[in-house]
C-alpha cells in the first residue's frame, strides 16, 4: 500500500510516496493469543468473585453503582472490554419485624447482587484474529528496500527509548530523588545517564559479537544454565559477576591480594565486550 506525502521546505513543496507494510508475525500471534486467553480467564474469575454467596468474611457490594464500577475496573485492568456479556442481577429479601419493647414495627430489607458472566465468543474470536498484526512505514522504493528487507530492518532497529526506560528501572532507579540541592540532583542525573549509555553500549557490543559468531550466550539465566540468548542485556551480564570477592591481607612489607577465579561464563562475557581478563587478574598478587 502506498500513499503520497507532501512537505514544504523553504517554500518548496516536496512530494514522495510512503509505503505502508501490513505484516503479521505468526510467533507474535501465538504470544498475543496466549496472553489474551490468560487475561480472559483471570478477568472471568475476578468478575465471578465480585458477588460471592453470603457468608462470614465475604464482603458484599451494597449498590449497583459500586458493582458497575468494579466491573469496569476489572475489564480495564485485563483489557477485555467487550469480551464478556455481563448481566448484573439483584435479589431483594424483605422481612417484617413486629413492634417490640417500644420499637415500632419495621421491614428489614436485604439486597444481594449477583453477576451472570458469559464469554462473548464472537468478540473473542475477533480479538484473536487481530493479534499479531503490525504496520510498518517507509519512504524507500521497492527496488531499494524489499518487503523482507523492510521487516528485518524494523526487527533489528535500535530503540533509543530503551535507554531512558532504564533510568526508571530497578538497576539505575533515578526516582525518587531525596536531594535538596539542585546541583546535586543535576550531577546524579548526569551520572546515571552516563551509566545508561554504558549499558546500551554493552548491549550493542555483545549483540554484534554474538551475531558474527552466530552463537548464543548461555549461563546468564538464573535456574536455567542451558538457556541461551543472542541479545543479552548488560544488567543480566553484570549479574553473572555476582560473588566475585577481592581479599586483601595487609602486612608489614607488602599486602597480598586474592581474587575469586573467573568462571567460564564471566570470561565469555568479557570477550564479547572486548575486555581483557587482566582487568581482574591484575588485581591479584603473584
Amino acid at each position: 500500500m502506498t500513499r503520497p506525502r507532501r512537505a514544504t521546505i523553504e517554500g518548496r513543496t516536496i512530494t514522495w510516496e510512503e509505503r505502508l507494510l501490513v505484516i503479521r508475525s505468526f510467533s507474535y500471534v501465538k504470544t498475543m493469543q496466549a496472553s489474551l486467553c490468560r487475561h480472559v480467564d483471570e478477568a472471568e474469575a475476578e468478575l465471578r468473585e465480585l458477588t460471592p454467596l453470603r457468608q462470614r468474611g465475604k464482603r458484599q457490594i451494597q449498590d449497583e453503582a459500586s458493582l458497575l464500577a468494579a466491573i469496569a475496573r476489572i475489564e480495564k485492568k485485563y483489557h477485555v472490554q467487550g469480551l464478556f456479556d455481563i448481566d448484573p442481577q439483584v435479589e431483594v429479601k424483605e422481612r417484617s419485624i413486629r413492634a417490640y419493647q417500644g420499637k415500632p414495627a419495621r421491614v428489614e430489607r436485604k439486597v444481594h447482587y449477583h453477576v451472570i458472566v458469559k464469554r462473548n465468543k464472537a468478540a473473542i474470536t475477533a480479538a484473536e484474529f487481530q493479534a499479531g498484526w503490525r504496520i510498518y512505514a517507509t519512504n524507500a522504493p521497492v527496488d531499494k528496500l524489499s518487503l523482507a528487507q523492510a521487516v528485518l530492518a524494523y526487527r533489528e532497529q535500535y530503540i533509543e527509548e530503551n535507554i531512558f526506560r532504564r533510568l526508571q528501572g530497578k538497576f539505575l532507579s533515578i526516582t525518587p530523588l531525596y536531594i535538596q540541592r539542585d546541583d546535586h540532583a543535576e550531577g546524579i542525573f548526569h551520572l546515571l545517564t552516563i551509566a545508561a549509555r554504558m549499558l546500551a553500549l554493552g548491549d550493542y557490543l555483545a549483540k554484534q559479537a554474538l551475531a558474527k559468531e552466530n552463537a548464543l550466550l548461555t549461563g546468564v539465566y538464573t535456574g536455567n544454565a542451558k538457556r541461551g540468548t543472542a541479545r543479552p542485556t548488560m544488567e543480566r551480564m553484570l549479574k553473572a559477576f555476582e560473588g566475585i570477592n577481592l581479599l586483601i591481607i595487609p602486612s608489614a612489607t607488602q599486602s597480598s591480594c586474592f581474587l575469586t577465579r573467573l568462571s567460564s561464563v564471566q570470561e565469555r562475557i568479557l570477550a564479547l565486550l572486548g575486555l581483557s581478563r587482566s582487568l581482574y587478574t591484575s588485581l591479584q598478587s603473584d
